[in-house]
C-alpha cells in the first residue's frame, strides 16, 4: 500500500488502475453564502492506490469578474506550481 513514499515517475499507466476524483464545487456552503474566494474545483488522480496528481482551481480568486482565477497543480515528482493564464496563448499551447 501507499505509505507516503514517492514512487517511480510514470509515463504510461493501466487506466483500469486509475481513480479520478472531481469535486466541481468544493465549498458549497461558502458559495451559497457568497464567499466565492473560498470556492474551488478539485481534481485528483491516483494510480493503483498511489496519489499522483492534484489540481485546485479557484475561479473566484479575485473580485474581478474578468479574472480567469488561479490554478495550482502538483505531483509527487515535480512539486506544486501555479499556472498563470496567458490570454495571448493559442489553442495549441493550451
Amino acid at each position: 500500500g501507499y505509505e507516503g513514499e514517492i514512487l517511480d515517475i510514470f509515463d504510461e499507466f493501466d487506466a483500469s488502475k486509475a481513480v479520478v476524483w472531481i469535486d466541481p464545487l468544493d465549498g458549497t456552503s461558502d458559495f451559497v453564502a457568497g464567499n466565492l474566494s473560498a470556492v474551488t474545483v478539485l481534481i485528483g488522480l491516483a494510480i493503483d492506490g498511489v496519489p499522483k496528481i492534484g489540481v485546485v482551481h479557484n475561479a473566484f480568486e479575485t473580485s474581478d469578474p474578468a479574472s480567469p482565477g488561479m490554478t495550482i497543480f502538483g505531483t509527487q515528482e515535480h512539486g506544486a506550481f501555479r499556472l498563470d493564464f496567458d490570454p495571448k496563448a493559442d489553442a495549441k499551447v493550451l
